[in-house]
């Protein structure tokens, strides 16, 4: 649960959300493709049905949170600042205007970078570690983290989920967290795209970083 300005974030993006449903549903193609049975394939590559209860009585769509109407209140004491990012996906088709702004914020640290991720690699022909066609490694990410790392010794912490992990009752095809990379080979990448960036860069003192300022893990490791 979150209050103040990124619980307000979080409201603008319900809006937009609900936006989206709205102009889906309410043109002529939504409005058709509402009367069809959920088996029948359609034309739109997104359909967006909408039941309200009590029926008649609620209304189709919610009204837009408006900021305005929210109290005013005083910083609460020992907050933590939290900046709210994130895909819009097909509410905003082709701009990607937070992949920028994640690149802009690894690469303004100065003290540490705390990622908690599924997984970093590629993923992964099953049971190997060979990446399926079209599926990379995150370079310029990696780069950024490589970069802070050897320039500003910046401490890069990641926690990853472990390889194969895949939620109760569902098949690796459904869901897996973890492609199967290890912390190792996530190192390794990050290692790769500092030689790339600095290649003067003496092996001794690459190693004395890397040792001093880079912790890789899964979520489960064994005592």
């Amino acid at each position: 649960e979150m209050e103040g300005r990124i619980a307000h974030d979080g409201h603008l993006f319900a809006n937009e959300q609900w936006g989206f449903i709205e102009k889906k549903q309410e043109t002529v193609l939504g409005t058709i493709g509402d009367k069809l049975p959920d088996y029948m394939p359609q034309i739109s590559p997104t359909r967006v049905t909408v039941t309200e209860w009590p029926h008649k009585v609620a209304t189709e769509h919610p009204p837009r949170y408006n900021k305005k109407l929210v109290p005013k209140y005083d910083p609460i004491e020992g907050r933590i600042p939290i900046i709210s990012m994130g895909r819009y996906g097909t509410i905003l088709e082709k701009d990607r205007p937070s992949d920028d702004a994640f690149k802009a914020m690894l690469g303004s640290a100065n003290t540490i970078i705390r990622m908690a991720l599924q997984d970093l690699g590629p993923v992964c022909l099953p049971g190997t570690k060979v990446a399926l066609p079209g599926c990379t490694w995150p370079k310029e990410y990696l780069s950024i983290l490589g970069k802070v790392l050897w320039e500003k010794g910046v401490d890069v912490e990641i926690l990853l989920s472990n390889p194969g992990s895949i939620p109760g009752g569902l098949s690796p095809t459904e869901a897996c967290y973890g492609n199967g990379w290890s912390c190792v080979d996530v190192a390794a990448e990050i290692i790769k795209r500092i030689k790339k960036q600095f290649p003067d860069a003496e092996d001794d003192d690459l190693r004395k970083k890397v040792e001093e300022n880079l912790r890789v893990c899964f979520i489960r490791e064994e005592r």
